[in-house]
This record gives C-alpha cells, sequence and structure tokens, in this order.
C-alpha cells in the first residue's frame, strides 16, 4: 500500500505538490476512447500518460483536435517526464515503480537485466489464499492426467534411468537423501524421478566431487541441503516421489569425463522425467523455490481529487490494478532469472511437465497450451508459436502434426530454437554447444534426421538441412564471440558459419524452406560438398574444428565506409564487384552491410576494404530480386591450404540474376577470383569451390 499523505512535501516536485493543495487538472488532452490493441505502440505525436497505458484502457490520441476528456490520473504528460522528475520527487518515484512493475518499458527480461524490481502489495489477499488450497492435489491430478506423454517420443530415445538419482527417505530424526546408482540398482527403468531446474549463481554451496561420492552414498541429511535443494526434495515427497535428480549432486563435477558423459545423455534424463521443478525464481541454490511473495498487483490509496474525479473512489477507499494473465506469464517466468540461463533452456524445452516456482505462486504446463496457475481454477492459453524468439513451441517441437496445421517446415522450428537458446548466457564458453546438446538429439530424433551419421550434425547445423541454417544474421546487440589465448576455452572453437560463434540474437533468412520440392528449395544456393566437424565426447560435444566446403558464386569486393546507424549493427556501404585483374566489374550503392562483429569495430575497417562476397540465396539466375549474401575475408593463418574463408557479415541486396554478373566479371576473359582464393573452378558457369571455417 502506498501511502501518499505519509510523503513529506519537501520530498515532493511542484506538480505533485499542487494535488495536495487542491489546484491539480487532469492534463491529459488529446485521448479519446476507441478499442485499441493492447501494447500498441504510442503515437509519438501524443505521448503516452505516465500511470497506467492508455491503449490498455482502449484509449486512443484524437487526430488533429486539441482536446479529449481526461481518462487517467497523474499530472505529468509522458512517461519520461514522469521517470525524469523521479530523480527528485519521492511520489513520481513512487508511481515509476508502479508503472514498470504493470507495464515493463521494453520487456520483462530487460526488466531483470536492467535489476528493475516490481512494487506493490506482498501479501495475498484472503480470496487468492483460498483459491490456492489444494494446489498439490491439482499438481498431481495435472501429472496422472498427462502421463501418457511419453507415448509421442520418438521410439529412437530409449528410455533409462539417469546414471544417478538422490533416493529420498523420511528417516528419524531427518529426512535423508542418498545418492544410488541409477543403471545397477533393481529400479525399474519406469520409476518415476524428479528433476531439477535451478540456477548455481556465482558459488555453488554443495556439489558431487570425487572425493565425496561414499559420503554422499551414505546420505546428506535434508538440513544439510540449501534451500532450494531442501524444499525440491520435501516437495518431490509430498508429491508421493521418492527420487530426485539435481545435476549439480549427481555429476561429479571435478570428473572431465563424468561430465562430458552425462551432458550427451540430457535429452534422456529431462524428457523421461516425471516432472520438472523449475526454481525460476531463485538466482542460487540457497534462496529457495519461492524466495519472496512476488507483489502481482498494485495498491493505491486515493487521497486527492484526481483519483475521486477519475474513478469514483473516495479518499480511503483501494484501487487495485492487476496484469492480464498473459502478461504475468511472460514477466514473471519468461522472464525469470532461471530463463536467462543458457543450460536451462533445455531443461525446460524437453520437460514433458514443469512446475514453475515463482516468487509468491506456483504455474505448472505440459506440452499443451495451456498453462494452470496456484490462485486460478481457469487454465489460460499461452501460445508462443513456432514463430517465437523468446519462448519454445513444446507442441511444434514434438509433434509434427502441428507443424502441418501452421505451415512450418521443420528447418523453421530449428531455426527458432537456436535463436531463442543463443540469447541465454552461459559461464564458460566451451559449453555453448554441449548445453543444447539435448534439444539437438531429440529434435533429430523427432525429425527423423540420421542422428548417429558422423558428421549428420555438425557444429549447430544439420547437414541434411544445409545450405539453409547458413542463411542468418545478427541481430540486436548480438556480437561474435573471440577466445582469448590462453583462456580455459581457447581450445574449443565455433565455425564462423554457425550461429553458434554468435553471442545473442540471430534472425534467419530461409523463407525457401517453403517451396514444395528440394530442388526448387536449393535453387540460387550454393552447393554443398563437404563438411566436417572434429568434437570431444560425442557429436553433441564442444568443438574442436570444423569445416563446410561449398560450390557456388563467390566474389572479390571493395566496400566504401559510410557509417549511419550503430543501433542497427550495419555500416552502409556502396561495392564494387572486382575481375580477378582488380578491374570494377559492377557497383552497388547505398548497401547496408551487417557484421557480425561492430562493436568497437568501426576505426579498423579502412575505407575501400576488400573481402569477399559469397551469393548464398537469390531468386534466379536471370532476373532482377533480391538476394542474401555471406561475407567472408580469406583466413591467413591457414596459408597451407587455398580457398579457406571465415565468415564476417552478411547482407541482403538486390540485382540482377547471378547470369548479368557472371557475364560483367568474366567480360575481357577475366574471372572473378584469383589462383590461392580458391580451391577448384567450374571453366562453364565461373563458379569456384571453396571452404569455410
Amino acid at each position: 500500500m502506498i501511502e501518499l499523505e505519509s510523503i513529506p512535501s519537501s520530498t515532493l516536485c511542484n506538480v505533485c505538490t499542487g494535488i495536495f493543495t487542491g489546484t491539480w487538472r487532469p492534463q491529459l488532452s488529446g485521448w479519446k476512447r476507441e478499442l485499441k490493441t493492447p501494447g500498441a505502440p504510442p503515437d509519438p505525436f501524443h505521448p503516452e500518460p505516465a500511470f497506467g497505458t492508455a491503449y490498455d484502457h482502449g484509449m486512443e490520441p484524437y487526430i488533429n483536435r486539441n482536446a479529449a476528456p481526461p481518462t487517467l490520473s497523474y499530472p505529468h504528460h509522458s512517461v519520461e517526464e514522469l521517470r525524469s522528475s523521479g530523480d527528485s520527487c519521492a511520489l513520481c518515484k513512487t508511481v515509476v515503480m508502479a508503472f514498470d512493475a504493470l507495464h515493463p518499458r521494453d520487456n520483462g527480461r530487460v526488466d531483470y537485466m536492467e535489476g528493475r524490481k516490481p512494487y506493490g502489495v506482498a501479501a495475498w489477499s484472503a480470496e487468492e489464499i483460498a483459491k490456492a488450497k489444494g494446489t498439490l492435489e491439482r499438481v498431481n491430478k495435472f501429472l496422472d492426467e498427462t502421463k501418457d506423454f511419453a507415448e509421442i517420443l520418438p521410439k529412437s530415445l530409449v528410455r533409462e534411468l539417469p546414471t544417478r538419482l538422490l533416493h529420498l527417505t523420511k528417516d528419524s530424526p531427518e529426512p535423508v537423501a542418498r545418492l544410488i546408482d541409477g543403471a545397477n540398482t533393481s529400479l525399474d527403468v519406469d520409476t518415476p524421478y524428479i528433476a531439477l531446474s535451478h540456477s548455481w549463481g556465482n558459488t555453488m554451496p554443495i556439489q558431487l566431487i570425487a572425493s565425496r561420492l561414499s559420503e554422499f552414498t551414505n546420505g546428506i541429511e535434508f538440513k544439510d541441503l540449501p534451500a532450494t535443494f531442501r524444499q525440491s526434495a520435501e516437495l518431490a515427497l509430498e508429491l508421493g516421489v521418492k527420487y530426485l535428480w539435481i545435476d549439480s549432486l549427481c555429476i561429479i563435477q571435478d570428473s572431465a569425463s563424468d561430465w562430458l558423459h552425462e551432458a550427451q545423455r540430457m535429452a534422456s534424463v529431462y524428457a523421461f522425467s516425471h516432472l520438472t521443478i523449475a526454481a525460476s525464481a531463485s538466482k542460487n541454490p540457497r534462496t529457495g523455490l519461492s524466495p519472496s511473495p512476488r507483489p502481482r498487483t498494485v495498491i493505491v490509496r486515493p487521497s486527492w481529487k484526481g483519483f475521486i474525479q477519475e474513478w469514483g473512489l473516495q479518499p480511503g477507499q483501494t484501487l487495485r490494478i492487476t496484469n492480464p494473465w498473459y502478461e504475468e506469464f511472460k514477466n514473471t517466468i519468461v522472464s525469470a532469472p532461471l530463463n536467462r540461463r543458457g543450460w536451462t533452456y533445455q531443461e525446460y524445452a524437453l520437460a514433458p511437465r514443469v512446475l514453475h516456482c515463482t516468487d509468491g505462486e506456483w504455474w505448472w504446463n505440459g506440452i499443451t497450451d495451456g498453462i494452470s496457475r496456484e490462485t486460478s481454477t481457469k487454465q489460460i492459453m499461452w501460445y508462443s508459436g513456432p514463430g517465437s524468439i523468446t519462448w519454445p513451441d513444446k507442441v511444434s517441437f514434438f509433434n509434427k502434426e502441428r507443424r502441418k496445421l501452421t505451415s512450418t517446415p521443420d528447418i523453421w522450428v530449428w531455426d527458432y530454437l537456436t535463436s531463442q537458446y543463443n540469447q541465454r548466457a552461459l559461464t564458460k564458453r566451451k559449453d555453448k554447444l554441449v548445453a543444447f546438446g539435448a534439444v539437438a538429439q531429440l529434435f533429430g530424433q523427432v525429425n527423423n534426421l540420421p542422428v548417429d551419421k558422423p558428421n549428420e550434425y555438425i557444429a549447430g547445423a544439420w547437414r541434411s538441412y544445409l545450405p539453409f541454417g547458413l542463411h542468418w544474421s545478427i541481430g540486436e546487440n548480438a556480437e561474435r564471440h573471440f577466445s582469448t589465448p590462453g583462456s580455459e576455452d581457447a581450445e574449443y572453437v565455433i565455425p564462423s558459419w554457425s550461429w553458434a560463434s554468435i553471442d545473442g540474437l540471430v534472425r534467419y533468412h530461409d523463407g525457401k524452406s517453403l517451396k514444395e520440392t528440394r530442388e526448387e528449395q536449393v535453387k540460387g544456393m550454393p552447393r554443398l560438398v563437404d563438411a566436417k566437424v572434429v568434437t570431444e565426447g560425442g557429436p553433441f560435444g564442444p568443438v574442436k574444428s570444423g569445416y563446410i566446403i561449398l560450390h557456388g558464386p563467390i566474389f572479390r569486393i571493395r566496400v566504401a565506409k559510410k557509417p549511419k546507424d550503430h543501433k542497427q549493427n550495419a555500416f552502409y556501404r556502396s561495392f564494387k564487384v572486382l575481375r580477378s585483374d582488380g578491374s570494377e566489374a559492377w557497383e552497388h550503392s547505398g548497401q547496408a552491410f551487417s557484421l557480425d562483429s561492430w562493436k568497437g569495430k568501426l576505426e579498423e575497417w579502412a575505407d575501400d576494404r576488400e573481402m569477399y562476397f559469397m551469393i548464398a540465396d537469390c531468386e534466379g539466375e536471370s532476373k532482377y530480386g533480391s538476394g542474401f549474401a555471406i561475407l567472408l575475408e580469406l583466413a591467413k593463418d591457414v596459408a597451407s591450404e587455398k580457398g579457406v574463408y571465415r565468415r564476417i557479415g552478411s547482407t541482403l541486396f538486390y540485382f540482377d540474376g547471378i547470369e548479368k554478373l557472371m557475364d560483367a566479371v568474366r567480360e575481357k576473359g577475366s574471372e572473378a577470383l584469383r589462383d590461392g582464393e580458391y580451391i577448384d573452378a567450374d571453366p562453364k558457369t565461373g563458379f569456384y569451390t571453396y571452404k569455410v571455417i
């Protein structure tokens, strides 16, 4: 509750001081009531009201009108004015905090990244508490109703128990968790177990190391477990399950071989779990499953004329503002600390049933669009869709029939899975592909890809889909990662053509996958000649080296640097296609090149720099249309080989087709590339064979 009367007037701005002297009048002119899509962007000529969101209240600005009846209840004209005033005014700051809790400026993820916390009332009402009764019974009913999920898993994914499990017993005087060997016990393979998805934080207070193996086998008393682990064990027993899997207690953390072996088995661990408990709000094992009651509402007690006029409330009455369910799920769970971590992506995406333990409330869902919550008996539908770049659509992931209904090609599902995962943070760079390996394995099995065939899965791409999967560009604030020489991950590499070489959002341009035949799909794309990666511990382990060999049109170009807008990760350039003798064959002006590593690199990009222009896709050989090109540079550290490149960026462009461009380049007997810049050439087409590492 916000007691406005208790705020000293000396801490208020002039506008807020006028509220209490009765001089304030609503100043929100230019707005009218009309149906408007919630969340629609505000009109830049009519700033958004400060308290609440006008669009959420069915408002939109009058066009070419000077006034409209006042509709919302705070005097500042715009959100930004309110934020500025909040630096010195206590009341404005209070409203800013309430506003951000209900209507984040950007999205929930940014809220957490910038450290903004919601403000409101921690305690539940009596009505909410009454609705929450019987939660365990409802969760058990949900588990019973969805127990047939395993039937839709691919037969190639063999059901097996995790290598190690914690056996939970209610021994007197304290409950005990004993580490057992899941593979060498008399347990039936269908024995239910619960898996925990949690964030490690900066430290791990207890973990399994080789020297403590016998100690853990003898048993750990619940009281010696950190809060998140202890509460998960207690909850498992309350749900009637005696076995629990926690990564830090079931994988030998100081054994590289055990860690790598277990990392390759995560698809089975999570896909066959009876339930996954997601400690969504917990930042580390010590904070517990629900660290503090999260306010889901903002309570405002009106004490000035504005509220009385606008809301029909009397002083002392309460105005309660709540988020829609959809927004609450997004802000409470999708944006939770747990779901910003890389390893936890597969823990949600592959788990058949998940119980989300958040601040103050539990939510649960399975392989459907329906989501249940503790404070309501009604389900909500939260369908992210196969095209979401923030949250996995598990229905489309597991159900190929669902994709047919939405006309979603398999490669699109893969594109969006990688885009979602790639935005998450990892402590160790070498884990980048390992932490996604279980998703890759199960995706391959669901879609009948030859997962066990050598070099089918290559550093985040599928050979069967190539050249699809190469057509990506970096998104906002993304950048290529470069290992520091001498660092612990220096021996591991991710090829430059892989999305995993980027930290952050990648966007794909695989629209041609909608065409009916493979022959039609790959027209205008280079041909895959060979692909190979060297991994440690299996196809989904960390990568030591890798390359792809392609055959298609590639050109040497000279670019002119014209920096225009760094926020779009792009340099606007004109570029010239060169012949092998250095003469200019074709020029394109006003082109936006998206560089994979542009931050802080502007000064390093000399004007008139030469690079290579690999046409990865175009609409036709001899007609005007769009094309997608990958920018390359010669790998100078591989001087012993010819035609070896690294990817440095990408671009969308328009031209008159490959035939005309090749004719222009080969004029006067010249070619596109010089000796040493290619592996082999086709004298008829002028296309080249080249390697990208």
